[in-house]
């Protein structure tokens, strides 16, 4: 795997688990692995690294809700399908 796919990854995971206000570079480099002049070459700040980890974190689960909410059913079972959705159990795992 590379660099900025692992930094992404445990990105993702330490935002959800701390927020934004939690994670420090530092400590996201620490965890990867790596020193923090490697992290500031593949993102040049806390705000670029966020808005991709989210953005890559997101993108897949976009594509479950737009084809739910084009389905010709009721607004109720469209709901009840993204709340059953794949989506949501990775999100029962990290609790």
């Amino acid at each position: 795997m590379q660099t900025k796919e692992k930094i992404l990854q445990q990105a993702i995971l330490l935002f959800a688990q701390t927020g934004f206000a939690g994670v420090s570079m530092r400590s996201l480099a620490k965890a990867v692995d790596i020193s923090a002049a490697t992290l500031y070459h593949h993102f040049p700040d806390k705000n670029t690294l966020y808005r991709q980890a989210m953005h890559r974190a997101f993108s897949d689960k976009a594509l479950v809700f737009d084809e739910i909410w084009r389905m010709r059913c009721s607004d109720r079972d469209k709901l009840r399908r993204v709340s059953v959705a794949p989506i949501f159990r990775d999100c029962a795992k990290a609790s």
